[in-house]
């Protein structure tokens, strides 16, 4: 379970990177991937253990610590909630090169942002999308669409329901870190 001991440490953590929302969530197989939460693990501490990177709001700045921080945590795949480009400034990334160095780490399942609707017109970006790792199901969407909990609840209910355990909402365009649980998500 995602107690309350890892979500300040995860938003600490996520707070420390400033807009950029930063977070590795370890999921244990089995039990629906009881979620383990943000750790500091060493990977021979995390052995049948899959670590998933989490991202939203990058607008084209990727620090190169974020990345060295994935591979040293063995993140397998990463999940980005979207505004992943922004045009306003010279040294910001294009999408086509976000998407590539964040690929060199894991890959990468992306949703689309208000940004990236206005500075990366025509990509191919989903509204939403989901992504399973170790029994742990993620749906992902931006948050500028779709505005509350109850809202994104409804708008991304899998077909079979929401589980007691094991689902995850990702969301970005706050800037403002937040784990909660939501009902039985």
């Amino acid at each position: 379970q995602f107690g309350q001991e890892n979500a300040g440490s995860a938003a600490a953590a996520a707070a420390s990177l400033g807009e950029l929302a930063l977070g590795c969530v370890v999921v244990a197989p089995g039990a629906q991937g009881a979620l383990l939460g943000a750790r500091n693990a060493q990977p021979s501490e995390r052995a049948g253990m899959v670590v998933v990177g989490l991202l939203a709001d990058t607008h084209g700045l990727l620090d190169p610590t974020v990345l060295a921080t994935m591979r040293a945590a063995g993140v397998s795949h990463i999940l980005h909630a979207g505004d992943l480009v922004d045009g306003n400034g010279a040294k910001r990334l294009q999408l086509a090169e976000m998407l590539s160095q964040l690929q060199a780490v894991a890959p990468i399942t992306a949703v689309r942002g208000n940004t990236d609707d206005k500075w990366a017109r025509g990509h191919s970006l989903p509204e939403t999308a989901s992504h399973s790792a170790a029994g742990v199901r993620f749906f992902m969407h931006h948050g500028d669409r779709i505005k509350d909990d109850d809202a994104a609840l409804a708008h991304l209910v899998p077909a079979d329901g929401w589980r007691s355990k094991g689902d995850v909402i990702v969301s970005g365009h706050s800037h403002t870190p937040r784990l909660e649980r939501h009902r039985a998500v």
